[in-house]
């Protein structure tokens, strides 16, 4: 054997063992961020906001809908009896129709409202928790934190260290 090729193979032998050797010495936990998440006082704070925001922004539109239903069942009653001319009946269509429409726009302003407000109330607690589990990630030298909260995320978990209880020791949950 040549010695370009000895010391090529020494090359590829140190290379493959450096190799094994750092996967070997990988360190790989879990947790479920999603019940850390809402074992945190903050979060339950936050739950508590958005069920009063979302049930105020839906009594306003529920008085909305009453409304209209009471407007709906006017006209069809005034529409049955023969009440109404031809132009009556398609101003009180055509005005039911927009009202029917703004009503749908609203519960989507509302939807959007109650997000918009939860991703305000719960970025900062997301932040702190990530931020937390780098640190422990780092002081417990792991090299991978996998999030078991996520679906099809984690396939197999033998081998990893479940490190929920160090994040909530860090920070300060029972």
């Amino acid at each position: 054997m040549s010695p370009f090729l000895k010391i090529a193979a020494i090359a590829i032998f140190c290379c493959t063992a450096l190799t094994n050797a750092q996967a070997q010495t990988q360190k790989v936990g879990h947790l479920n961020a999603g019940a850390l998440i809402s074992l945190m006082p903050e979060a339950r704070t936050a739950d508590s906001l958005l069920v009063i925001l979302r049930d105020t922004l839906v009594a306003k539109g529920q008085q909305r809908m009453d409304v209209f239903q009471n407007a709906y069942e006017g006209f069809m009653g005034a529409s049955e009896a023969g009440k109404l001319t031809k132009l009556q009946e398609q101003q009180g269509q055509d005005e039911l129709r927009r009202e029917y429409e703004a009503i749908g726009q609203l519960e989507k302003a509302i939807e959007d409202s109650v997000l918009t407000r939860r991703s305000e109330l719960l970025g900062p607690i997301v932040q702190k928790v990530d931020a937390t589990i780098k640190e422990v990630a780092k002081e417990n030298g792991y090299t991978f934190i996998f999030d078991a909260s996520l679906p099809n995320t984690i396939l197999f978990a033998n081998d990893s260290d479940d490190i929920i209880e160090l994040v909530k020791k860090k920070l300060g949950l029972k």
